[in-house]
């Protein structure tokens, strides 16, 4: 028996092919007007001519964000089509996870900076407005912070193997600390919340 025939008849709730083709249109149609949506927000930000206030900027930085999460996750998603295994190798393992935590951390940390900016403009509106170096060493602040932070799950991510029937086993991209360091796993886990 096979491991495609095993994956049809195994103890997992069968899925409908009609249901995954409308689950996987749907998902298509969403990541398409995501990238396309969010290509066009950078484009408009970038072509305006002169100099763009500091929102313009944060908001060019989330829709690039965006754009990077979205590709992530179409990969992501591909790689756990049935027969459920991850097939993109030990290396993808090790950038598509972490890149995407990067990409959600760029995203919650400059719709954080974007919000407090806001409010300083409607509390204090006489204040000064950041100069272009103080932008960009925000917004590089962003993308060094969350990249540094991802850098434990890139390192501590395999793709370990299950047995899965009796000649077949499943592959799965996971984070795994070495033993005795649990611990660490957990106060990263809630460092990154």
């Amino acid at each position: 028996m096979s491991c495609i025939a095993l994956n049809q008849t195994s103890t997992f709730a069968h899925e409908p092919e009609a249901l995954r083709i409308v689950r996987t249109v749907l998902f298509s149609l969403i990541a398409v007007l995501s990238l396309v949506g969010n290509y066009v927000v950078c484009r408009a930000v970038w072509r305006q001519p002169g100099a763009k206030p500091f929102a313009h900027y944060l908001v060019s930085n989330l829709a690039f964000a965006e754009i990077l999460s979205m590709v992530c996750l179409v990969f992501t998603i591909h790689a756990y089509e049935p027969p459920w295994s991850w097939k993109l190798g030990n290396v993808m393992c090790k950038i598509l996870d972490p890149l995407q935590i990067a990409s959600v951390l760029v995203i919650t940390t400059t719709l954080a900076i974007l919000a407090f900016y806001r409010c300083l403009l409607l509390v204090k509106p006489l204040v000064a407005k950041p100069t272009r170096r103080q932008m960009r060493c925000v917004i590089l602040g962003t993308w060094v912070g969350s990249v540094g932070l991802s850098v434990p799950a890139s390192v501590f991510r395999v793709v370990k193997s299950y047995p899965y029937g009796e000649n077949c086993e499943t592959h799965v991209c996971e984070e795994v600390f070495p033993e005795g360091s649990v611990h660490y796993q957990d106060v990263y886990s809630v460092v990154l919340l």
